[in-house]
């Protein structure tokens, strides 16, 4: 419940503030990060049907970030962005039971967003032609996240130790709703049509049943052209 007070007054702020910002029209753009999310390697042995198994997994870091935006000035008040992005991190595991089944298979944890944002300047300088300013955001966002190879991911798809364990039938996609908070530093030379970011952004949404985070942390940079 905090997660969610903590985004809520984000966006209230961002109503409040005094204005000070760059009015821009439509602006497109690019970003590269990594969200700040790691799983350590993992190792368990359970019990399946009249059987057991063993899933060994590879560490997963800080999944990398690809995403674009499209942007607009024109409403009142705040900046308008839609975002889609990508973040991935290939990962190695190996499933072996008592029955002589075995997979071991390269797959990916990955998270798809498309995430909307209103942007709001705390502050820009220099005064008269502001060339860097500080802003907060927050919104909304749809999250698919793929669950993690593990033992809750085994005993919900497979019954028995027999049943071959395939990756492209068991890791299927979740649909997350969630929203999100932001803070960033933007650059923008005031005779040239171009901007660079940095944000850092806090995503707050449903926890999974197969490990994935209930929440987490990106960290990305980015250029846009007309914004």
């Amino acid at each position: 419940m905090l997660k969610w007070i903590t985004v809520t007054a984000v966006v209230g702020v961002l109503l409040v503030l005094p204005v000070d910002r760059a009015s821009a029209f439509i602006g497109f753009g690019a970003r590269v990060g990594f969200d700040d999310t790691s799983f350590d390697a993992y190792e368990t042995d359970f019990g399946l049907g009249s059987g057991t198994a063993t899933v060994v997994r590879e560490e997963i870091e800080r999944p990398l970030i690809l995403g674009g935006t499209v942007g607009t000035g024109l409403l009142p008040l705040v900046d308008f962005e839609l975002a889609a992005e990508v973040a991935f991190s290939k990962y190695r595991f190996a499933y072996t039971t008592d029955a002589g089944q075995a997979t071991s298979d390269d797959v990916y944890y990955t998270r798809a967003s498309v995430l909307a944002t209103l942007k709001r300047n705390l502050v820009s300088f220099p005064p008269v032609t502001p060339v860097m300013s500080v802003y907060l955001g927050g919104g909304v966002g749809l999250h698919y996240v793929t669950p993690l190879v593990g033992e809750d991911l085994v005993l919900d798809k497979l019954s028995t130790p027999t049943e071959e364990l395939v990756p492209d039938d068991v890791i299927e996609y979740q649909l997350k709703p969630g929203a999100h908070g932001l803070v960033g530093v933007r650059l923008k030379p005031p005779v040239l049509p171009f901007s660079v970011s940095a944000e850092a952004r806090y995503i707050v949404k449903s926890k999974g049943d197969f490990e994935e985070p209930g929440s987490h942390m990106s960290v990305y940079v980015g250029a846009a052209l007309g914004m």
